[in-house]
């Protein structure tokens, strides 16, 4: 995997509005380079319209694990600068705090994260991460 190549055609199918080929394109970059942010925040904003939660709550996760409050920090930065809604930016910021404040504590076998869907919770548990 070049990293390089699969960031510079994540950029090229996004530009394309393929969201979908982007994110791809990036998740392998980030994969390859698990300490480059920019990747990962590229992955969540193109897994954004897609609209699969758990796809997003994912990506988000495994960046927190590795760059924490860095990663959240750059894709909010990215968020802002293309004008997204409030209200997104208020949604997501709940999940980061939850995702940054189990990723500062020691690992014994992952966190149960519950996520508001109109009137009740969808519940799951994130393992196998380690700490951040």
């Amino acid at each position: 995997i070049n990293p390089g190549a699969r960031f510079n055609l994540g950029v090229t199918r996004a530009g394309e509005g393929n969201r979908s080929a982007a994110l791809h394109h990036f998740l392998l970059c980030a994969i390859a380079q698990p300490q480059d942010v920019e990747a990962w925040a590229n992955a969540v904003i193109c897994a954004l319209p897609l609209g699969d939660e758990m796809l997003l709550l994912c990506i988000m996760s495994v960046a927190i694990h590795h760059k924490g409050a860095e990663a959240y920090d750059h894709l909010r930065g990215e968020l802002v600068a293309q004008s997204a809604p409030r209200e997104m930016l208020e949604a997501l910021d709940e999940t980061a705090m939850v995702l940054l404040e189990q990723s500062e504590r020691p690992s014994e076998g992952g966190f149960t994260l519950r996520m508001l869907d109109g009137d009740s919770y969808h519940s799951f548990t994130v393992t196998g991460l380690g700490t951040a």
